[in-house]
């Protein structure tokens, strides 16, 4: 008799979000990913670090990004997120906010200090952490492998 299920391999392995910039659509963005996650039997610890690196870079994308443009003339932020079977996440991450290349050394934080704690803590989390300028586009492009 033959199995008519889809083997989980064979399971679409990418997930492609667009989101307005507003700091409303980051829950959104956080239950379609944790959802992602969930249905690929991604653990709770790994889902969160993925989560976390997502938000952060949207939270500032919005805040400091988006900061000038007025709210009608803002474009959408792009994720797409694609798990391998050998558990590695990669994100594409891509803005029209200003240029900035999140990858460039920047002053060492001091405890006490305002700002810049969450690229440090995203640049930790990935394995890897690579930026482009594409037009008018940032594009991050990230992964995690997670043996």
């Amino acid at each position: 008799m033959a199995d008519d299920k889809v083997h989980p391999l064979e399971e679409k392995r990418v997930l492609k979000i667009e989101i307005l910039p507003e700091f409303s659509e980051i829950t959104r963005l956080t239950h379609l990913l944790r959802d992602f996650f969930c249905e690929r039997n991604f653990s709770v610890s790994h889902t969160n670090e993925i989560c976390l690196v997502i938000e952060e870079l949207t939270a500032n994308t919005i805040m400091h990004g988006y900061k000038d443009v007025a709210l009608q003339n803002r474009e959408k932020i792009s994720v797409e997120v694609e798990c391998s079977e050998a558990k590695k996440v990669s994100i594409l991450f891509k803005d029209a906010g200003v240029s900035f290349d999140p990858t460039l050394p920047r002053l060492s934080r001091e405890e006490g200090t305002i700002g810049g704690w969450g690229l440090m803590l995203v640049k930790k989390l990935m394995h890897s952490f690579k930026y482009e300028r594409s037009g008018k586009y940032n594009i991050l492009k990230l992964s995690k492998k997670y043996w």
